[in-house]
């Protein structure tokens, strides 16, 4: 039928229960002409039960009526949820975007009351030209109410029209509020983020509200917006406008979601929460080139009791060295380290005891084919050392247990080898890859900053980039979050080309707790992010073993690594650095640990943070149960602004500031909860 005839179907649903566990759903083909042959799913959600029950039902003509049985009463029907079948949509299933307006025959932009009239009026003026029917140009207070007759522009965050959208946003999970866009429960501070989200009028018409941000973006603004035409809402960071956010609204008031209620028909948009849909399997999965089983191979032997933990100065720490090395000797990486060695190799004052003691950080080498870039590198590393029994600091009472350390940072570890392994397969990159298992990551970094502070044959002048692996065994459903990439402007973008390109979702999150590895690198202005998949309440304790990593996660981590690397090896020009951090000690993303070995134990609340929220203050992801957080009645989802009456912007500033309090001191927690702020009181905990 497809191949004789123009045209496609066009449907119109109706759902009546008829007893707790029965329905009829009537299907209508409305389009003109005849009717389509075709098998049409609908969706039951059914009350009580989590899943929707997903019913085919073949339509073969004009009407067809069909009697289902239910799992139990049934509350609402949708149908063709997941966009299966070729149809003409209904109007209610297609979100306005920014297409709309720009797509528009005729346009009113409304400028805001205030300082920065001139840009407006001039942004105006050049979008207006794209408008077949003429566009106008009027001031906020000039009207009395929106027109009906074209799209709307309405300009600046405190625009009074914009309120006009706030009944239209707020069932689909966005507000616009002083100081800040919420998108998808994440708010976005104005000051430094652009926001754009499109709505729908009285009568159809397309609204778009653009505000917020610096100055300097507008300008940015007015060349990039035009392009992202697919959207519903969009944020963009910084004065480069810099798109953090994006995405399409989900359907509401769909004429194809409608209740199942015994003889009466209500309007769609008062209809339950439709059931979750049942998970589908793939046609075809195409086999990943990272294997899980050799990933936890590696895993396995780093964090195996026989290794004590590969704390610094210990047997244990030189065993994973050597298998570090073999493996580089295996896949055929260069030596990159003194004397035609994979070892670099010094002694560090001041180790456990207070004795001298040897480290080495093992280097291959994939040397780059262009000759241009003979001096530039790429560095991808993954720190190898761990606590040991507990040096330099364990948590208060685990002192002298075994700290294996899988995750942190075995994992790590697993992923660099096999990444080696795959790059040295296909041959040389255009650009020299320098793959480095750092020592001392623990101890203030000592591997890391020995590095850029000794290579000379890839200096760290020339590193175009560097990717740090620290603690990616933990993947599960979660995203894989890429810290720090706010230190150039580019990795943004990279992060999301990646992550479309392969299939492994991923969040760009500009700011980085400091810590880790790449932090060595961030300080002499080298673009540098970590690769981390979350914190997790084993962190720096002896539970953190094999038997708790994601073998397909290591895997999904691998592929994401290993498509940023080939990016980064080939591309032509620097990236643009943006910003260096202050100095950080050693400790990885789970936040700033103490440089060096120390007499006095820290401080800690009982919070994971939540490492993807912009601030301002610390999201909490987690709780540790029975911790003062606890004890505080602090919930997962506050967010900590203030610690002993001292401001925490940032993760940065909370870790500071919870330093300059001891354990057992009574500290006053400033939280906001579901836009309420309240004062705890939580007594702090030894670490």
């Amino acid at each position: 039928q497809w191949t004789r005839r123009t045209g496609a179907p066009e449907f119109a649903l109706q759902c009546r229960r008829l007893s707790p566990s029965r329905v009829r759903v009537r299907i209508e083909q409305i389009q003109n002409g005849a009717p389509f042959r075709l098998r049409v799913p609908v969706a039951l959600t059914v009350e009580g039960k989590a899943e929707a029950q997903v019913v085919d039902v073949l339509v073969d003509r004009r009407v067809v009526e069909r009697e289902i049985d239910t799992r139990g009463p049934a509350l609402r029907a949708d149908l063709d949820p997941e966009y299966d079948v070729f149809r003409r949509l209904a109007d209610g299933e297609v979100p306005p975007t920014v297409a709309d307006l720009f797509g528009s025959a005729r346009v009113t932009f409304v400028l805001p009351a205030g300082d920065r009239l001139d840009e407006w009026r001039k942004l105006g003026e050049q979008w207006g030209r794209q408008a077949r029917e003429g566009a106008r140009i009027v001031g906020e207070d000039e009207l009395t109410a929106l027109p009906r007759d074209g799209a709307v522009w309405i300009f600046g965050a405190g625009n009074r029209w914009g309120r006009s959208l706030a009944a239209w946003l707020e069932p689909r999970g966005a507000r616009i509020q002083a100081g800040a866009a919420t998108i998808g429960g994440k708010p976005f501070p104005l000051g430094e983020n652009s926001f754009v989200v499109v709505g729908g009028g009285p009568t159809g018409e397309p609204i778009a509200w653009l505000g917020g941000g610096p100055p300097a973006a507008l300008q940015h603004l007015a060349r990039k917006l035009p392009h992202y035409g697919r959207y519903s809402y969009l944020v963009f960071q910084g004065d480069a406008a810099d798109n953090v956010a994006k995405g399409r609204w989900e359907a509401v008031g769909s004429p194809l979601s409608r209740p199942c209620i015994e003889g009466v028909d209500r309007a769609a948009t008062e209809l339950p929460e439709r059931g979750v849909l049942p998970a589908r399997r793939p046609l075809a999965r195409p086999k990943s080139v990272f294997d899980a089983r050799r990933l936890l191979e590696h895993v396995r032997f780093l964090a195996a009791d026989e290794l004590e933990g590969r704390g610094v100065g210990t047997s244990g720490l030189d065993r994973a060295a050597d298998y570090i090395a073999a493996a580089f000797r295996a896949t055929g990486l260069e030596p990159g380290g003194a004397g035609g060695s994979y070892f670099d190799e010094w002694t560090e004052e001041g180790g456990p005891g207070g004795h001298s003691v040897r480290l080495r950080n093992v280097v291959g080498v994939l040397p780059g084919a262009n000759r241009k870039w003979s001096s530039q590198s790429v560095v991808v590393g993954a720190h190898y050392d761990h606590l040991g029994r507990g040096w330099p600091q364990a948590r208060a009472g685990r002192a002298g247990e075994v700290h294996n350390g899988a995750d942190d940072n075995a994992s790590g570890v697993a992923v660099l080898l096999e990444l080696a392994r795959f790059f040295a397969a296909r041959g040389r990159p255009e650009r020299t890859i320098v793959f480095v298992a750092f020592s001392g990551e623990e101890w203030g970094r000592k591997g890391s900053r020995r590095y850029v502070e000794t290579m000379t044959r890839w200096p760290a002048k020339d590193v175009l980039a560097m990717v740090n692996l620290d603690t990616v065994g933990r993947l599960g459903d979660g995203p894989l979050l890429v810290l720090g990439t706010s230190s150039a402007r580019e990795w943004p973008h990279i992060v999301m080309g990646v992550q479309y390109t392969i299939g492994v979702a991923a969040r760009a999150v500009p700011s980085d707790p400091g810590g880790s590895d790449h932090t060595s690198f961030r300080e002499l202005g080298i673009p540098a992010v970590q690769l981390f998949t979350g914190a997790h309440e084993d962190y720096h304790l002896p539970s953190d073993d094999v038997e708790k990593i994601d073998g397909d996660g290591l895997s999904k981590v691998a592929s994401f690594a290993a498509e940023m690397l080939a990016y980064l090896a080939s591309r032509e020009e620097r990236l643009t650095v943006v910003s260096a951090p202050a100095s950080a000690a050693g400790g990885g993303a789970h936040g700033p640990a103490a440089g060096g070995p120390s007499r006095k134990r820290r401080a800690g609340l009982g919070t994971l943070p939540d490492y993807t929220y912009g601030g301002p203050g610390v999201r909490v992801a987690d709780v540790t149960p029975g911790s003062p957080a606890a004890h505080a009645g602090i919930l997962a989802g506050d967010v900590v602004v203030a610690l002993g009456g001292k401001a925490v912007p940032d993760l940065r500033a909370f870790a500071a500031v919870l330093a300059e309090h001891e354990p057992g001191e009574r500290v006053s927690v400033t939280i906001e909860r579901g836009g309420r702020r309240m004062h705890v009181d939580a007594v702090l905990e030894a670490r």
